[in-house]
């Protein structure tokens, strides 16, 4: 194990800021068990190349057992997309792009992590993004820290697939993320105008998005497209989310249950809305000038009128969100 380790820590940048991790069960110096995630105590505040990691786990290997590595700034703009669960769903949104980044595998079925780096001038408009957040089965890691390799906590050990010293850039479809994270953050501290350029600006990125699509042919006639959008949310509801609620149960993540499962309801509302529109597009007919609401709690998207309720949630009529 050692050797492998050993092998990687050589392919990693000199700027990474890394720790050594305690094994699971050591007694850290606060006196509890470590859980096979901890990182040596002054890594937090002081930066350790990879090879100064490594040589904890050399000199003391009944102690430490794997490395991690510190994402956003302190590492050169590192950002680790974290995915929990369902993988293969994800690589049908996002292959082409999760192709070209390292990829650390863990023994945990349909898990994966993925290096992206993010460009200087952006680290000051992007944020970390919980699992709860994207409600997609992946969290972004920006400031905290990430393991990628050695030992993994519930057995066995990482293994790291491609260069780990070729990162790519991030697409722009992280960057969007990581800055409308970064917009609501900023609104619920009262920065309302800060908020509202945060989202301008993970627009225009979305925008960016849209003309590589179209200029590679994904972006076609509005049938076409809610052909796509209707098989998209099918697959969604009946094979993806069903995954993901199977797996924080399967883990006793109530949590994260729950935002599935209520993501999993409103895809099964947004693929009525579009076999609505399908519908109505193939009879040459219009569909009614409304606006449609918005939950921001689940996400439950309705027409005309926001319900006194959240039929998804239950949230009161107040977090619908209009949109025009």
């Amino acid at each position: 194990m050692l050797d492998q380790i050993a092998h990687l820590v050589a392919q990693m940048p000199d700027h990474w800021a890394t720790a050594p991790i305690y094994k699971k069960g050591i007694a850290l110096p606060s006196g509890a068990p470590a859980v096979g995630k901890s990182p040596l105590g002054k890594a937090h505040h002081e930066d350790l190349t990879p090879s100064e990691s490594f040589l904890y786990l050399q000199e003391e290997p009944d102690t430490f057992g794997a490395i991690g590595v510190f994402s956003g700034a302190r590492s050169g703009g590192l950002a680790i997309l974290d995915v929990d669960a369902n993988l293969g769903a994800l690589e049908m949104k996002w292959g082409a792009d999760l192709a070209k980044a390292p990829r650390i595998n863990s023994p945990r079925p349909n898990a994966a992590k993925f290096l992206f780096r993010i460009a200087e001038e952006h680290w000051g408009s992007v944020s970390d993004v919980s699992l709860a957040a994207s409600k997609q089965g992946f969290e972004v890691l920006w400031g905290r820290q990430g393991l990628v390799c050695g030992d993994y906590h519930a057995g066995g050990s990482y293994e790291v697939v491609g260069d780990i010293s070729a990162v790519p850039e991030a697409p722009a479809w992280l960057l969007a993320v990581m800055r409308k994270s970064f917009s609501e953050k900023a609104e619920k501290e009262g920065y309302p105008q800060i908020a509202r350029l945060f989202r301008a600006t993970a627009e225009a990125e979305t925008v960016h998005a849209r003309s590589h699509l179209r200029t590679m042919g994904g972006i076609g006639s509005t049938r076409d497209n809610l052909g796509e959008a209707i098989s998209g949310e099918g697959y969604e509801f009946k094979e993806m989310y069903p995954g993901f609620i199977e797996q924080a149960e399967a883990e006793s993540n109530k949590r994260a249950g729950v935002t599935f499962r209520y993501a999993n309801e409103v895809e099964k509302i947004h693929h009525g809305l579009y076999e609505e529109a399908l519908k109505a597009l193939e009879a040459g007919q219009k569909l009614k000038d409304e606006p449609y609401f918005v939950c921001q709690v689940c996400g439950c998207t309705v027409a005309g009128e926001a319900p006194e309720k959240c039929p998804v949630c239950g949230a009161p009529q107040s977090k619908f969100k209009r949109m025009e």
